[in-house]
Order: C-alpha cells, then sequence, then structure tokens
C-alpha cells in the first residue's frame, strides 16, 4: 500500500517550509546589510586610526627602511621559501 502523496499533512509541510526558506532568506539579507554598514565600519574606525600602511604621515626618522643583507649571495637566492 502506497502512502498518499497529497495527504494533508505533506501540503502542510511543504508550505511550511516554502514559507520558512522565504523568512531566512529575508533575515539573512537583513542580518548581512546590518553587519556590513554597522559593525564594518565601527570596526574601521580604531584601526584606521593606528594604521598607516601607505606611510603618509610623517615619522621621526627618515624614510628609509633596514634590510636584512644576506651573507652568501647564491645560497640566498636560491633559498626562496
Amino acid at each position: 500500500m502506497m502512502p498518499e502523496t497529497h495527504s494533508p499533512l505533506r501540503r502542510f509541510v511543504n508550505g511550511w517550509l516554502a514559507f520558512a526558506h522565504l523568512i531566512g532568506t529575508v533575515q539573512m539579507v537583513v542580518l548581512l546589510t546590518v553587519v556590513y554598514w554597522v559593525f564594518i565600519p565601527l570596526m574601521h574606525v580604531p584601526f584606521g586610526l593606528i594604521a598607516d600602511p601607505l606611510r603618509l604621515r610623517r615619522s621621526t626618522g627618515s624614510g628609509w627602511r633596514e634590510r636584512e643583507v644576506p651573507g652568501n649571495a647564491m645560497e640566498y637566492m636560491t633559498r626562496q621559501w
């Protein structure tokens, strides 16, 4: 005996799953929008005040950076990693 595929319970479950999928999609869009427009700018404020990746702020020293000089050039070039 095969179960009836169009039972009221099956229709209810399918409707509920479609509704839950819709609610989940709307919730995801709202949550990601809030994260993008609220939390990311709030995290940027402290990092933006501290960081200077382009070295635009004047430092007390010169603009030169010390580099490590390799002892043996051939050995240094063969061991790149």
